[in-house]
């Protein structure tokens, strides 16, 4: 995060960004590392975190907490958004049998509102390979625009 002031706030929100997408937990050093908070600082807030749910301690360090999620399951603009597409998605979940998400763009980010559907269990290694055969692994990466990649998919794999 470029721009956080260097209040108590700005440094909480450094902690809380720490987190990516892939992260289930993240160790000490690596929050420290992150954030560039000391250590002293960086122990303090994460004991004050863990203490009001923000973060919750694991075995390899912390996770992102469930008064999180609670915070964002209020947040207005979204429930109203939810509420106001659940009739349509589910829908065509029933149209479908596959499951729906409703997902919401937030900067280069896609943030998911809504999932309606279960689990399916994945296709064997070499089906899913054959599919994506024209796509090196390091290669896949979302599709829209970010600094080092352009916005068309590299190939029209069948689906």
């Amino acid at each position: 995060m470029t721009g956080v002031p260097n209040t108590v706030l700005g440094k909480v929100m450094l902690v809380l960004h720490a987190f990516g997408a892939d992260d289930d937990e993240l160790g000490f050093a690596e929050l420290g590392r992150r954030t560039g908070l000391p250590k002293a600082t960086l122990h303090r807030l994460l004991a004050e975190l863990v203490e009001v749910r923000l973060l919750d301690r694991g075995a390899r360090g912390h996770r992102l907490g469930g008064h999180l999620f609670e915070l964002g399951m209020r947040a207005s603009v979204e429930r109203r958004l939810v509420e106001v597409f659940m009739p349509y998605l589910e829908d065509l979940y029933e149209r479908t049998h596959e499951t729906v998400h409703l997902g919401l763009l937030e900067g280069r980010e896609v943030v998911y509102a809504a999932k309606i559907g279960g689990h399916r269990q994945a296709p064997s290694p070499s089906a899913w390979a054959a599919g994506c055969r024209c796509t090196p692994p390091r290669s896949a990466r979302p599709c829209w625009p970010t600094p080092r990649h352009g916005c068309a998919p590299r190939c029209s794999a069948p689906r």
